[in-house]
């Protein structure tokens, strides 16, 4: 199941939220960071993503519900291409398999909103 535009518009502002930079520098980048989250969400080992922190960047937590590396490495690819433009949203990529750690295992000062489950 793919993520669909509403998700990813709404997915898109909550980072956009987390972010102190100010808003005109990253205006382009609401855009680009939905390709990028589509393009990640519509691989079928992605359980849900979910974003963390703000500031100076974002955490997205990408949940693989088991180990998978090509589909990893694809991701960081993705993030990879995603980052190259000039002015991309600052985001710090994590993949992360369910059957190895569950998001209720990150430290307990690590606020996480899951933006898409699938």
């Amino acid at each position: 199941m793919a993520i669909n535009y509403v998700n990813v518009s709404a997915a898109a502002k909550r980072v956009e939220k987390l972010l102190t930079k100010p808003r005109d520098r990253f205006s382009h980048s609401r855009e680009a960071f939905g390709l990028f989250l589509s393009a990640v969400a519509d691989y079928d080992a992605v359980r849900c993503i979910a974003v963390s922190g703000g500031g100076r960047w974002v955490d997205l937590w990408v949940c693989l519900d088991h180990e998978d590396l090509e589909i990893s490495r694809r991701i960081y690819t993705a993030e990879s291409e995603y980052s190259r433009p000039a002015n991309p949203w600052p985001i710090d990529v994590h993949v992360i398999s369910l059957d190895r750690l569950d998001l209720g295992e990150l430290p307990a000062s690590t606020k996480i909103e899951i933006v898409y489950e699938s």
